[in-house]
Parts: C-alpha cells; sequence; structure tokens
C-alpha cells in the first residue's frame, strides 16, 4: 500500500526462507549434534538466543580509538560502529539468559531432554557460550550442551538442526521459520515487532509467545514449551498450514517480479 501511494509497483511477499531446502545436510547435522555430546536418542529442545539488549549501533571515534589502543572490540559492531551498552543492559540481559537457562534446564531435566543452543547469526555467540554454561551449571540430567553456530556452519546445516528438535525457543526470526517450515513447535521470546508479526500471522496460541522483558520469563517460558510439547499434535497440521500458504505466496511474488522484468525486456 505504502509503495502504491508513492508511484511505485509491488507485490505483497514473504520470506523466501519458507522455501528452503536442507536435506542434503541431514546426516551432517545429526553427526554434528552427536560429536558435541547428544546420544542420538534424547529429544532435542533447542534455544536460540539472542542479545536484545546492544542495539543501537552508534559510530563513536571515541570508541574507536579505545578499542585500537586497548585492543578490546568486544563493542565493535563494524568499522567505527559501536553497539550500545551499560551495566543496566548487562543486568537485563543476564536476567534473560537465566531465565531462558532455568526453564531449559528445568524441561529436559524433568521431560528427559537434551538441551541444543543454536546461533543463527555471528553477533550470537556470546548468548549462546553464556547460556551453555548455565545450562550445564543447571541441569542435572544432561553432561553435555550442544552449541551450533552459524560461525562455524552453514544455512543447510542449521536448518536441518532445526529439523531433528521436538521443540523450539527462540528470539531469533529465522529459527522460528525454518523450525516451523518442518513442522516444530516453536515458543517465541521477542524483542520486536517482527516476531510478534509472525506468530499473528500463524495463528501461534497466545501462550507460544512472550517477550523478553516479561516478568517471571522462566516460569512463564517453562509453561509455554509444556504447552507446545502437550498440544504437538494438534499445532503441527497448524504449522503445514501455514508453510503451504507461505511457499504459495513466494510463488505467487516470484511470478509477479517475472512478469514485472517482462514489461521493460519484452
Amino acid at each position: 500500500v505504502e509503495l502504491e501511494r508513492l508511484g511505485l509497483k509491488g507485490h505483497l511477499g514473504t520470506d523466501t526462507a519458507w522455501t528452503f531446502d536442507s536435506s542434503q545436510a541431514h546426516d551432517a547435522a545429526r553427526s554434528l549434534l552427536r560429536s558435541e555430546g547428544w546420544n542420538g536418542e534424547k529429544p532435542l529442545c533447542g534455544i536460540a538466543p539472542v542479545n536484545p539488549y546492544c542495539w543501537p549501533v552508534a559510530p563513536s571515534l571515541r570508541k574507536l580509538a579505545r578499542a585500537i589502543l586497548c585492543g578490546d572490540r568486544t563493542l565493535q559492531f563494524q568499522s567505527w560502529y559501536f553497539f550500545s551498552w551499560s551495566d543496566q543492559r548487562e543486568e537485563k540481559f543476564n536476567t534473560y539468559l537465566d531465565a531462558l537457562a532455568q526453564a531449559g534446564a528445568t524441561l529436559c531435566d524433568e521431560r528427559g531432554f537434551q538441551p541444543v543452543v543454536i546461533g543463527m547469526e555471528q553477533l550470537d555467540e556470546r548468548a549462546c557460550r553464556q547460556l551453555q554454561k548455565r545450562l550445564r551449571a543447571l541441569g542435572t540430567s544432561f553432561k553435555a550442551v550442544p552449541v551450533v553456530l552459524s560461525n562455524n556452519h552453514d544455512g543447510f546445516v542449521i536448518s536441518e538442526v532445526l529439523r531433528q528438535l521436538r521443540v523450539l525457543a527462540a528470539s531469533r526470526y529465522h529459527a522460528h521459520v525454518l523450525a516451523t517450515c518442518n513442522s516444530v513447535p516453536v515458543v517465541s521470546v521477542s524483542m520486536d515487532e517482527r516476531l510478534d508479526n509472525l506468530v499473528a500471522e500463524l495463528g501461534t496460541p497466545k501462550d507460544m509467545l512472550l517477550h523478553v522483558d516479561d516478568s517471571d520469563l522462566a516460569e512463564k517460558l517453562l509453561l509455554g514449551l509444556d504447552f507446545a510439547l502437550a498440544n504437538q499434535a494438534a499445532i503441527q497440521p497448524q504449522l503445514e498450514r501455514a508453510r503451504n500458504a507461505a511457499v504459495q505466496t513466494t510463488t505467487q511474488m516470484a511470478n509477479w517480479f517475472r512478469s514485472y522484468i517482462k514489461e521493460f525486456h519484452a
């Protein structure tokens, strides 16, 4: 609508990740999980964390000079752009990670699950490593906590790891989409409107949408994961319909773009 108001042509589309086929990496993904400590049998509970509190980035020559002189580039995004950070942001980040770890460890201990931490972007590595430490400290029924990072593995392997899950807690949009593509129920721990909008489009039950600043996040997340598992049989057909609808929309989007190009290159 906004494009049309500007006199531009457009077509309502969707994320092309809905059409991503990663089946070629099935064996590689399972081998990776085994190498990280999975026994190949325990059902998998995935957690895809982010750092919700490091935005926005801003340019700073002073911070760049300090980073060069001190050799500490922890908060550097790229070039002379740096993440926002403070003691208050650090406290919120730790509270968020503590909640993910507490819910994940409790679910895995009570249900006999194996936790898997998934980093969808390079920016997520710090969150993933800190979450791994927390899960190891809290869990009693599992020794290893596999961490799968996009830093080290391509999208095919990451997507196939998501396919192996029984349930996922995610703060990353594409973790949610790729898991849904494979009919894996997802409890969203949202930091912005992207996941909120996705959940609304999918018609996901309200029990499966949380937010990073929710009070009692650990308790709510555990309830959400339990709800997803208890209602998996009812949820999966809904996810399949959503995936099929998204694939159809992608096809329509591609056809429209093809016809648009032909107008100028007939």
